[in-house]
């Protein structure tokens, strides 16, 4: 999947990278709408470039790539576990 997201900005998104390659940071999630886990991220994840797409105090965001590993295929929407505390709504474009 690529993703864009005011959440993260591109240096958020390269740190966050590292800390899940590195097992210090849990990887990302699928996850419905009740909070369970669809699927769970599958190989790096790679933040590809930043973006100008400002997010609550953020003034910039960055474009992700992630697979996850699923039978079931995304529609519309999409709702991706970030971290612990982050939960992001993705809306198919």
């Amino acid at each position: 999947m690529t993703l864009l997201t005011g959440k993260l900005t591109f240096a958020q998104a390269e740190a966050l990278s590292k800390a899940i390659a590195e097992h210090q940071s849990p990887p990302m999630e699928w996850v419905d709408e009740k909070g369970k886990t669809i699927a769970n991220q599958l190989g790096p994840m790679r933040p590809v470039r930043p973006m100008p797409v400002a997010c609550d105090e953020r003034t910039s965001g960055s474009v992700i790539m992630v697979t996850f590993q699923s039978a079931l295929p995304p529609a519309k929407k999409m709702r991706i576990k970030l971290d612990a505390n982050t939960i992001v709504d993705f809306e198919e474009q």
